[in-house]
């Protein structure tokens, strides 16, 4: 078989193909992973810049993960905390209203329960049996 006689400036136009083609791939393999180096053999010092950047990325989103759950930990505790405030205030509430109510002594309830119609004193059951 015989090989393929190519002029000079035919394969020129090959090669210059051919280059355009890598090109071409490289461009849509970095548009496709968003990245503009994507090993370190196409160049050593971004690659590794890269990495690194976006390693520091990844612990800044970690951080700000850390900070939302922080902050609906505060938010929790802050209506816990407004909760038994309330219920303190009821509480002082009720504490107050009994302070202010007027209060029977025990003549007056004595006598209330002599003076009720219709109403005999209790005795004790004890004091009504003899000592043998």
């Amino acid at each position: 078989m015989s090989g393929i006689v190519l002029s000079a400036s035919v394969r020129q136009n090959l090669l210059a193909l051919q280059n355009t083609a890598s090109l071409l791939a490289t461009t849509q393999n970095n548009l496709a992973t968003g990245n503009k180096v994507n090993t370190a053999l196409d160049n050593p010092t971004e690659f590794f810049t890269a990495q690194s950047l976006n390693n520091r990325a990844s612990d800044i989103a970690n951080l700000l993960d850390s900070i939302g759950n922080g902050v609906q930990v505060l938010q929790a505790a802050n209506t816990g905390l407004t909760s038994l405030q309330k219920l303190v205030d009821s509480a002082k509430s009720i504490a107050s209203q009994v302070l202010q109510a007027p209060r029977a002594t025990p003549q007056s309830r004595a006598s209330r329960q002599l003076s009720s119609p219709g109403r005999r004193p209790t005795t004790c059951s004890a004091a009504r049996r003899t000592i043998s």
